[in-house]
């Protein structure tokens, strides 16, 4: 009997506040801390749980660490909260494992809000 293989792309949501873009974004079955740096632009990262109905509980957004502390950094809200520089939204499975995404890209898209740093004073 052949084998048959599907290969079932896993993608994450990426938010970039400096093209005020809101995209899926290709992510491994287990997305390792190197992929999370690559898409984030990023050294360190936090994970942050935003407070908000419209992201299902398996998702959580991971942000730069030290966002806060790069020149001209642009930011975006999202339940409530703001956030410099990149996010990403992945989910974790049963195994503990960053996977991807589960939350509809539009109930994203709805619930993101670009700001500006003066905005947030």
């Amino acid at each position: 009997m052949e084998q048959i293989t599907i290969n079932m792309q896993q993608h994450g949501v990426l938010i970039d506040p400096s093209s005020r873009s809101i995209k899926l974004v290709e992510v491994s079955q287990k997305v390792s801390l190197k992929e999370c740096y690559k898409h984030l632009e990023c050294n360190m990262i936090e994970i942050a749980n935003p407070n908000s109905t419209f992201v299902k509980w398996q998702d959580t957004l991971i942000v730069d660490e030290e966002g806060l502390f790069k020149q001209g950094q642009q930011f975006f809200k999202i339940g409530g909260q703001a956030y410099a520089g990149r996010g990403l939204i992945l989910s974790t499975n049963e195994e503990g494992d960053m996977t991807g995404c589960v939350t509809d890209l539009d109930d994203i898209v709805r619930a993101t809000h670009f700001v500006e740093a003066t905005d947030l004073m």
